[in-house]
Protein backbone atom coordinates (compact mmCIF):
# COMPACT_ATOMS: atom_id res chain seq x y z
CA UNK A 1 0.00 0.00 0.00
CA UNK A 2 2.93 2.43 0.95
CA UNK A 3 4.01 1.72 -2.20
CA UNK A 4 1.56 2.72 -4.15
CA UNK A 5 1.17 6.13 -1.98
CA UNK A 6 4.70 6.55 -3.23
CA UNK A 7 4.12 6.16 -6.85
CA UNK A 8 0.83 8.37 -6.85
CA UNK A 9 2.37 11.01 -5.16
CA UNK A 10 5.86 11.16 -7.69
CA UNK A 11 3.34 11.35 -10.56
CA UNK A 12 1.17 13.81 -9.15
CA UNK A 13 4.20 15.99 -8.69
CA UNK A 14 5.49 15.59 -12.08
CA UNK A 15 2.01 16.70 -13.27
CA UNK A 16 2.43 19.73 -11.07
CA UNK A 17 5.45 20.67 -12.91
CA UNK A 18 4.35 19.99 -15.78
CA UNK A 19 1.16 21.99 -15.56
CA UNK A 20 3.23 24.81 -14.63
CA UNK A 21 4.99 25.90 -17.54
CA UNK A 22 8.04 24.71 -16.50
CA UNK A 23 9.92 22.80 -18.88
CA UNK A 24 13.26 20.57 -18.33
CA UNK A 25 14.67 22.04 -21.78
CA UNK A 26 18.60 23.48 -21.19
CA UNK A 27 19.02 27.16 -21.47
CA UNK A 28 20.74 28.56 -24.31
CA UNK A 29 24.33 29.15 -24.59
CA UNK A 30 23.55 32.72 -24.32
CA UNK A 31 21.81 32.75 -21.40
CA UNK A 32 24.45 30.24 -19.46
CA UNK A 33 27.29 32.76 -20.79
CA UNK A 34 25.43 35.56 -19.57
CA UNK A 35 25.17 33.76 -16.07
CA UNK A 36 28.84 33.02 -15.86
CA UNK A 37 29.84 36.91 -16.94
CA UNK A 38 27.62 37.91 -13.81
CA UNK A 39 28.98 35.15 -11.55
CA UNK A 40 32.63 36.58 -12.08
CA UNK A 41 31.54 40.34 -12.00
CA UNK A 42 30.50 39.33 -8.55
CA UNK A 43 33.81 37.59 -7.71
CA UNK A 44 36.07 40.59 -9.17
CA UNK A 45 33.85 43.14 -7.01
CA UNK A 46 34.33 40.64 -3.42
CA UNK A 47 38.09 40.19 -4.33
CA UNK A 48 38.23 44.25 -5.17
CA UNK A 49 36.39 44.94 -1.61
CA UNK A 50 39.11 42.47 -0.23
CA UNK A 51 41.15 44.52 -1.44
CA UNK A 52 40.43 47.78 -0.39
CA UNK A 53 39.95 46.18 3.68
CA UNK A 54 41.88 47.51 5.87
CA UNK A 55 41.81 44.25 7.86
CA UNK A 56 42.94 42.47 4.46
CA UNK A 57 45.76 44.50 4.43
CA UNK A 58 46.64 44.06 7.70
CA UNK A 59 46.29 40.42 7.32
CA UNK A 60 48.47 40.78 4.28
CA UNK A 61 51.80 41.77 6.42
CA UNK A 62 50.67 39.30 9.44
CA UNK A 63 53.20 36.77 7.76
CA UNK A 64 55.63 39.35 7.12
CA UNK A 65 55.51 40.53 10.98
CA UNK A 66 56.11 37.28 12.31
CA UNK A 67 58.61 36.42 10.35
CA UNK A 68 60.23 39.47 11.22
CA UNK A 69 59.36 38.68 15.20
CA UNK A 70 61.00 35.64 14.57
CA UNK A 71 64.10 37.15 13.44
CA UNK A 72 64.35 39.44 16.51
CA UNK A 73 64.01 36.48 18.67
CA UNK A 74 66.93 34.57 17.34
CA UNK A 75 69.07 38.01 17.07
CA UNK A 76 68.14 38.49 20.74
CA UNK A 77 68.85 34.33 21.63
CA UNK A 78 72.12 34.75 20.20
CA UNK A 79 73.55 38.13 21.62
CA UNK A 80 72.40 36.98 25.07
CA UNK A 81 74.28 33.41 24.10
CA UNK A 82 77.58 35.84 23.57
CA UNK A 83 77.05 37.75 26.23
CA UNK A 84 76.72 34.79 28.29
CA UNK A 85 79.81 33.16 26.91
CA UNK A 86 82.00 36.13 27.35
CA UNK A 87 80.67 36.60 31.14
CA UNK A 88 81.86 32.93 31.50
CA UNK A 89 84.96 33.31 29.43
CA UNK A 90 85.69 36.47 31.93
CA UNK A 91 85.27 34.26 35.36
CA UNK A 92 87.36 31.63 34.05
CA UNK A 93 90.15 33.93 33.38
CA UNK A 94 89.81 35.19 36.93
CA UNK A 95 89.14 31.94 38.16
CA UNK A 96 92.93 30.80 36.86
CA UNK A 97 94.22 34.00 37.98
CA UNK A 98 93.14 33.13 41.44
CA UNK A 99 94.86 29.22 40.96
CA UNK A 100 97.81 31.04 39.81
CA UNK A 101 98.42 33.68 42.61
CA UNK A 102 97.45 30.82 45.14
CA UNK A 103 99.74 28.37 43.30
CA UNK A 104 102.07 31.09 43.82
CA UNK A 105 101.20 31.71 47.56
CA UNK A 106 101.69 27.78 47.75
CA UNK A 107 105.38 27.74 46.13
CA UNK A 108 106.52 31.28 48.18
CA UNK A 109 105.00 29.73 51.14
CA UNK A 110 107.13 26.09 50.79
CA UNK A 111 110.29 27.82 49.79
CA UNK A 112 110.28 30.00 52.86
CA UNK A 113 109.70 26.83 55.12
CA UNK A 114 112.56 25.73 53.65
CA UNK A 115 114.71 28.57 54.12
CA UNK A 116 113.57 28.53 57.79
CA UNK A 117 114.67 24.88 57.91
CA UNK A 118 117.82 25.56 56.62
CA UNK A 119 118.29 28.43 58.72
CA UNK A 120 117.14 26.44 61.79
CA UNK A 121 119.77 23.59 60.82
CA UNK A 122 122.56 26.23 59.89
CA UNK A 123 121.67 27.78 63.94
CA UNK A 124 121.74 23.93 64.93
CA UNK A 125 124.81 22.75 63.46
CA UNK A 126 126.68 26.44 64.60
CA UNK A 127 125.24 25.65 68.12
CA UNK A 128 126.91 22.24 67.89
CA UNK A 129 130.33 23.66 66.76
CA UNK A 130 130.48 24.95 70.38
CA UNK A 131 129.69 22.57 72.21
CA UNK A 132 132.11 20.51 74.94
CA UNK A 133 131.92 17.08 73.51
CA UNK A 134 134.68 16.98 70.93
CA UNK A 135 132.67 14.06 69.21
CA UNK A 136 129.24 16.56 68.55
CA UNK A 137 131.92 19.44 67.21
CA UNK A 138 133.13 17.00 64.72
CA UNK A 139 129.69 15.90 63.22
CA UNK A 140 128.89 19.75 63.13
CA UNK A 141 132.25 20.52 60.80
CA UNK A 142 131.11 17.47 58.69
CA UNK A 143 127.28 18.97 58.41
CA UNK A 144 128.62 22.67 57.85
CA UNK A 145 130.53 21.21 55.02
CA UNK A 146 127.65 20.39 52.84
CA UNK A 147 126.30 24.44 53.27
CA UNK A 148 129.67 25.17 50.99
CA UNK A 149 128.05 23.28 48.00
CA UNK A 150 126.81 26.17 45.59
CA UNK A 151 122.96 25.14 46.10
CA UNK A 152 123.19 27.18 49.68
CA UNK A 153 124.56 30.19 48.21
Amino acid sequence: MQLHVKIGLRWLILMLFLASGFTLVPASAQTLQDEKLREEINKLRLENSKLTSSTETILAFVPLLTALIAVIGLLAALWKQASENSRQRDLDRQQQERDREQQQRGIEQRREESQRRLEEKFTTIVANMGAKSLSVQASAVVAIMTYLNPEYE
